[in-house]
């Protein structure tokens, strides 16, 4: 690298960052919505309720995602590029705090193998094209790393805010990195206290943007995780060591290696970076020496491991699992590679620069995995859009539309691209391997040997491993029930409104189809509204209860003479059920009309 000019390696980096950042525009544009952010947007983007202490309680809220998302939304609509954009722009931040933080490095050659390694993570990069607070939140993360590293150099005002305001910033897209907040605010007291303390005006002024800029938020994110916890809503993560929940899992997610030695080879680059990071420490003898930029990673990194296994075992938290526990591929990288530029420096040993050997595989593992069709963790979590338009092309022998079944992670994509394509199709009903009586399966043909008598393949996707299967003839269904006269003769804010109840004796075990006709007018959107099926036994006590989320099919009902034509299954009716009620249920009581409403109950023979 010697050889290069400055100004030509400005250049090579820019279309190195260029080519990626295209990369990641192509995969917001064509890979399918995941699950994680099909919840992001019923429960947030789509309300615009996603301030907390205004909001459904939930981990899932990435609190600047989903306020950005929203705008963009709102601007252009849905599409899987407008939920994304605002993490992509959040990316050419990534870029630039990256390039800024190679120039500390003495090894050119190991400042671009620390590019490269970092940004051809492809587990890493990926959710910069995702609606997710994960990508933004690394951005934020590095630009604050970056701006810590000329605050601690320069001592300047402007570095203060800017670094106190990326922290703020990536608190609000994710919670996770709270301890990093954390130990960054500590940073820069110290500094703060070391440079200023002949300074009285400066040293107020700059502890009380700490103070409002910092710990105050800090301190609400650390309320709010409480309050998460408390509730039982910071369920992700699975039981087990720090290492087998997350250096496992971070492992495997960034080199795609289900190895046992691939742990051990993480752990063996840990260790050298903390033998040089003690032997760095050893040749500092004050407290300003220690501020040196180079331990940013480094003591980022310590302090987090720390903290996630002391809180583990003093508070019971779950250890981050996979993108959860995100923050520690670049702190570890960065941690790894100043290591080694360290050691070269003070010894001249060029050599040492193969121990980022291993790492290189990372590269390797992201030009093999290039796509532009399904996301390395959540690969099997797709439903390709093509299988709504196919559904929708079939003809059935019904006036409603065909029931489609499958689990629970098919209906949630499956309802983001039916609200996306004006909501024609019904909503995904559960349906396990025993299933037999829906007109559309998305399930593995192979699940059910059954299913090859009674279903067509239609279609394949390899990467969910789910065909979509139509039934050869329409299962048999006996009607037990019936509503012509639903109305509420004008708008009503009633929270329950009942559509129909009857008795179903000797139908235990069978599922039952519920389809409904009718015009529906609401005026506030989103409606929050929901069909609800709740059946009790003879003792009056309910047996089972479902509802289905209006917001899922529509953000709005126009009062279009019938508009509202769906259908609803229940899994198989329980023992002993006696009777079965369906109500409209208006969950926050805002104004709506049903008039001309037909109800009609099937059970399957």
């Amino acid at each position: 690298m010697k050889f290069i000019s400055a100004k030509t390696e400005k250049y090579f980096t820019l279309c190195f960052f260029g080519c990626i950042w295209v990369y990641l525009w192509l995969r917001a544009i064509y890979v399918p919505f995941v699950l994680d952010e099909t919840g992001s947007f019923f429960f947030y983007i789509q309300s615009g309720k996603f301030i907390p202490w205004n909001a459904i309680r939930n981990a899932n809220n990435h609190v600047l995602n989903s306020a950005l998302s929203h705008l963009s939304y709102t601007v252009f609509g849905l599409s899987e590029l407008s939920l994304r954009l605002p993490n992509l722009l959040f990316t050419p931040l990534m870029f630039y705090a990256i390039f800024k933080i190679s120039r500390e490095f003495n090894n050119r050659l190991l400042a671009w193998l620390f590019i490269i390694t970092l940004t051809c993570n492809h587990f890493f990069i990926e959710y910069s094209a995702l609606a997710r607070g994960y990508g933004m939140s690394m951005s934020l993360l590095l630009a604050s790393i970056w701006l810590t590293i000329q605050l601690v150099k320069y001592d300047s005002i402007k570095y203060y805010i800017l670094s106190l305001l990326s922290i703020l910033l990536y608190l609000c897209a994710n919670l996770t990195l709270v301890y990093t907040a954390i130990f960054t605010v500590l940073i820069i007291l110290v500094n703060l206290i070391i440079r200023n303390n002949e300074h009285f005006k400066s040293l107020f002024a700059k502890v009380l943007m700490v103070v409002v800029l910092g710990i105050a938020p800090i301190t609400g994110s650390v309320f709010y995780l409480f309050e998460l916890k408390n509730m039982g809503l910071l369920y992700y993560g699975i039981t087990g060591s720090f290492w087998h929940v997350t250096l496992e899992t971070l492992t495997f997610n960034s080199i795609g290696l289900n190895s046992l030695l691939s742990p051990f080879v993480v752990a063996f680059l840990f260790v050298i970076t903390t033998i040089a990071g003690i032997f760095k420490l050893s040749k500092y003898k004050t407290i300003k020496e220690l501020m040196d930029p180079g331990f940013i990673f480094f003591f980022l990194l310590l302090f987090n491991i720390v903290m996630v296994i002391s809180l583990h075992y003093l508070m019971g938290i779950k250890y981050p699992e996979d993108r959860v526990g995100l923050f520690f591929i670049p702190l570890f990288i960065g941690s790894f590679f100043f290591m080694v530029d360290y050691a070269v420096h003070q010894t001249g040993y060029k050599k040492l620069i193969l121990l980022t050997v291993p790492l290189l595989y990372l590269p390797v593992f992201f030009v093999f995995n290039l796509n532009i069709s399904y996301t390395l963790y959540w690969k099997t979590q797709s439903v390709p859009k093509r299988y709504l338009t196919r559904v929708m092309a079939e003809k059935i022998q019904s006036d409603n539309p065909p029931t489609i079944g499958s689990d629970n992670i098919s209906a949630d994509i499956w309802a983001i691209y039916n609200y996306m394509d004006s909501s024609k199709c019904n909503l995904i009903n559960y349906a396990d391997s025993s299933s037999k009586t829906d007109d559309f399966l998305i399930a593995n043909y192979d699940a059910n040997p059954e299913w090859r008598n009674l279903y067509d393949s239609l279609d394949y996707d390899p990467f969910s491993d789910k065909h979509l299967l139509r039934r050869k003839f329409p299962a048999t269904k006996i009607r037990f029930g019936v509503n012509d006269r639903i109305t509420t003769d004008s708008l009503t804010t009633k929270t329950f409104y009942k559509l129909y109840e009857g008795y179903i004796n000797k139908i235990s075990g069978k599922e039952i189809l519920v389809t409904l006709n009718m015009t529906l007018e609401t005026i506030e959107p989103p409606f929050t509204g929901y069909i609800v099926f709740d059946i009790f036994d003879n003792k009056h006590k309910s047996v089972y209860y479902s509802v289905n989320a209006l917001h899922r099919i529509k953000k709005s009902w126009d009062g279009t003479p019938n508009n509202f034509n769906y259908s609803f299954k229940t899994k198989p009716a329980p023992d002993n059920c006696l009777k079965l009620r369906v109500y409209f249920w208006s969950k926050n009581k805002q104004p709506y009309l049903i008039r001309d409403g037909k109800l009609s109950a099937y059970y399957y023979k």
